[in-house]
């Protein structure tokens, strides 16, 4: 006998020991028995591409996946149309998170093995999990960070135009309104007007509006308040509007409820018990609207 064929021999009694360690559970054991027929085999022995598929066959189940796909790799190269060694690619990507790896080993499987139940469900399974993830897989399975869209500021002029478009419409539109319909728009613009001032006004820190404070009622009906006494003034100003008041009447409304400024001061008009005290000369809260 031949050196050659002693060593084909010897690597396939290694090889059949393994295979029974195998089938016994006994996978460390086995994977001995593979190494041994790996090692003694001639370097052109058509088996050495079996040895290695058994071999990481045996590191599959000792969840050692990196090993089992160099020896899956080197069976693959070695006998690229045996489906058997794709299947041990496919398995040993799956185990270290490789489904993109995994998916062309499953294709390339079922092109030589179409038959192959089996490897047609794990392939659906892969790519669940890739459309999942939103991306072709990654070595090691980590989630993909989506990207994250860029947005442009847009220039000053673009702004201009977009800001004079819009009035433009919001003029048309205010134009196609009934008289009823733009009063109440002017209201609540007044409003809002009314409501940003305050509010700028006492965040650039200048306190209280007026220096004669204890004039005022103190149950929330006073001037330039933003309360339900307001609301009524602004209500009350509608109906006279639309009754043909005229603005002097408006006025003396508006100041009644504490929208032009004056607010109901104790003794303004006989208010309180300084009957009959003029004005204090504008030094009231400011009003909703004056």
């Amino acid at each position: 006998m031949s050196e050659r064929a002693a060593r084909h021999a010897a690597a396939k009694t290694a090889k059949e020991r393994g295979s029974a360690l195998y089938r016994d559970g006994d996978y460390q054991e086995a994977v001995k028995a593979f190494s041994e027929a790996i090692k003694v085999a001639p370097k052109d022995d058509e088996d050495l591409a079996v040895y290695h598929s058994n071999r990481a066959a045996a590191y599959l189940r000792l969840n050692d996946a990196r090993s089992a796909k160099k020896d899956a790799d080197v069976c693959v190269k070695a006998r690229p149309l045996w489906a058997r060694g794709w299947s041990r690619v496919a398995a040993a990507c799956e185990m270290l998170g490789d489904d993109a790896g995994a998916e062309k080993a499953y294709e390339k499987l079922i092109s030589l093995d179409g038959d192959n139940v089996d490897a047609r469900r794990s392939l659906r399974a892969v790519r669940e999990r890739l459309a999942t993830r939103g991306a072709r897989g990654r070595p090691g399975g980590g989630f993909k960070i989506p990207s994250i869209p860029r947005f442009s500021m847009p220039s000053l002029a673009d702004a201009g135009v977009a800001v004079a478009a819009g009035i433009s419409m919001a003029k048309m539109r205010y134009d196609r309104m009934s008289p009823n319909q733009q009063l109440a728009v002017k209201c609540i613009l007044g409003v809002v007007i009314y409501m940003v001032f305050t509010r700028v006004y006492r965040f650039l820190g200048f306190g209280r509006y007026s220096y004669y404070d204890d004039y005022y009622d103190d149950v929330g009906f006073g001037g330039g308040g933003f309360s339900l006494y307001s609301i009524i003034g602004v209500v009350a100003l509608y109906y006279a509007h639309k009754s043909g008041a005229s603005w002097w009447n408006l006025l003396s409304i508006a100041q009644m409820f504490g929208l032009t400024g004056g607010g109901r001061r104790r003794g303004y008009g006989g208010y309180g018990r300084y009957g009959g005290m003029p004005g204090m000369g504008g030094f009231g809260r400011p009003g909703m609207f004056f």
